[in-house]
């Protein structure tokens, strides 16, 4: 079994932040074919949300649903593929919701790590949903937040592949230990609230692709490029690790 330690490093590395986003774009473009295949003049992600809502922002929300989606679960394949137990999401009734967790070891102690995984297209700020009073947040998240290319061009259908490389052009992708603040408070219902990283995180926040730039009250989320983790057919080189 894996320490603590060897997770927290992991989390914490670029290569675990490349692989995940390398499995996104493997994935992603499952969620645009149904349409494709009742309306054959979609040939961008741009064309594919024009049918799916009329409503810019609509078609912002269900874009950022579905990869969110996407980048859960890869999390949860890299660490596996990393030999990590992984728990899957779990709501503690009285205590927290989360988006996954992971089995360790705590010196002598065994110990299930709960985290939830935050996306944004949104600059310098992450979304989330108002818990219930019944179950309140975990103290650990997986922070990313990036821009996808809604020019770029969906594969073939007739190709029979996944596979969106270059459809995420620059991302922000850390990792948090401890609590955050939230713009809302716990309700019976659940509804859309927004974090900000404030300026005097220090050491909880830490980054793994791009940087944090400190503001009057909090930190704006600098993305980096990907372009230069592409080779030549845009696909995103990761040395492999089992850490």
């Amino acid at each position: 079994m894996k320490t603590k330690k060897q997770l927290m490093v992991a989390l914490k590395s670029e290569t675990f932040a490349l692989q995940v986003l390398k499995k996104v774009e493997e994935i992603s473009g499952d969620n645009f074919k149904s349409l494709r295949r009742l309306h054959t003049d979609i040939k961008t992600i741009q064309d594919y949300l024009d049918y799916v809502e009329s409503d810019s922002a609509q078609q912002s929300v269900w874009l950022t649903i579905r990869f969110a989606y996407e980048f859960e679960n890869a999390i949860q394949y890299v660490l596996r593929k990393w030999r990590y137990e992984v728990l899957v999401k779990k709501t503690i009734r009285g205590k927290a919701k989360s988006d996954f967790g992971v089995r360790v070891k705590n010196g002598k102690k065994v110990e299930d790590i709960f985290f939830e995984v935050k996306t944004s297209r949104s600059k310098n700020k992450f979304t989330g949903a108002t818990h219930s009073n019944e179950s309140g947040k975990v103290n650990n998240y997986v922070f990313v937040n990036y821009n996808v290319n809604i020019d770029y061009e969906l594969p073939s259908l007739k190709k029979d592949t996944s596979a969106m490389h270059g459809a995420i052009t620059d991302v922000h992708f850390a990792i948090m230990e401890g609590d955050i603040d939230w713009s809302g408070k716990a309700s019976n219902n659940s509804s859309f609230t927004i974090a900000q990283i404030p300026v005097g995180i220090g050491k909880a926040y830490t980054v793994s692709l791009g940087a944090t730039e400190p503001k009057t009250k909090y930190m704006a989320l600098a993305r980096e490029s990907l372009m230069k983790h592409r080779n030549n057919q845009n696909i995103l080189e990761v040395i492999c690790s089992t850490r």
